[in-house]
């Protein structure tokens, strides 16, 4: 959104980063972030084919892990006594 270029992603994966997914506000809704994650790194690579399955790992595996070490119970996870996480999405059929 800001025009700063575009994190290496793919290479900070490879390297074992852990990384996840935000917003600098230019939406508030993580399923467009994914969206634009998914995109951007497709037009940087000049490759449709990569970034979708890390991308989702941001989602299901790294944030879960990141907000994990800031809660003191389990987040991200079915366990008794964990945070419960739930995801509300207006579905609209078009």
């Amino acid at each position: 959104n800001n025009a700063v270029g575009c994190a290496d992603m793919l290479g900070m994966f490879r390297r074992g980063v852990l990384i996840g997914l935000g917003t600098d506000a230019m939406t508030c809704n993580m399923f467009q972030e994914a969206w634009t994650c998914n995109l951007i790194h497709h037009h940087v690579q000049a490759d449709p084919r990569v970034a979708f399955c890390e991308t989702v790992d941001l989602l299901t595996r790294h944030n879960p892990q990141i907000a994990g070490k800031y809660f003191r119970r389990p987040v991200g996870v079915l366990l008794p006594g964990a945070f419960a996480d739930i995801i509300l999405v207006d579905y609209k059929p078009w």
